[in-house]
């Protein structure tokens, strides 16, 4: 026999956390839909969700007669609020003031949809700006934009499109002032 008969088995510590993540993960994405943050994806809100919830498996201690259950509820809603404070602080101000540039509604978009007639005006602001961007920005600006959009900063984004620092800061202002001139 290998190792000692109180050392905790592998395969049973990936069981239990693989269970307790089928447990959580309703509540994980449900808490996550319910958020619409500018630049931070549901996806990324549901994987600060996951994060919580192992820290919470770390952490826990029975001892402090709290039960796991709201332990990890705590830890999984504090992960998700942490990614919300820190998408909305000001230094990710100019990600809030643009729009996706995927080809089309997004999936949760039409999900957060509570009539059709919300749905069909959602859809006409989108495709007007869409339009905007794709009329009103140079193929530089837009570029660029999309880009920034992704997560690319400054450097990247000039190494990527061949061009300087400088230069991307130039186009995401122009693209920024054009936009919201006839906001």
């Amino acid at each position: 026999m290998t190792g000692n008969q109180f050392e905790p088995d592998q395969n049973s510590a990936e069981h239990g956390l693989a269970r307790l993540m089928t447990i959580y993960m309703p509540y994980i994405q449900k808490r996550a839909a319910r958020l619409r943050i500018p630049g931070l994806d549901t996806e990324d809100l549901v994987q600060e969700g996951l994060v919580g919830l192992f820290r919470a498996v770390e952490t826990y201690d029975a001892q402090k007669g709290e039960s796991f259950s709201n332990y990890a509820v705590a830890c999984i809603r504090n992960g998700i609020n942490t990614a919300v404070r820190q998408a909305l602080r000001k230094k990710h101000q100019p990600l809030k003031s643009y729009l996706s540039l995927s080809d089309g509604l997004e999936e949760e978009t039409l999900v957060d949809a509570d009539s059709p007639e919300e749905l069909a005006i959602r859809t006409e602001e989108y495709d007007a700006v869409m339009s905007r961007i794709k009329v009103e920005l140079s193929d530089m600006e837009r570029n660029v934009l999309e880009l920034y959009l992704k997560g690319y900063d400054y450097l990247a984004v000039a190494k990527q499109l061949d061009t300087t620092p400088k230069s991307v800061d130039n186009a995401l202002q122009r693209a920024r002032k054009k936009l919201k001139s006839k906001q």
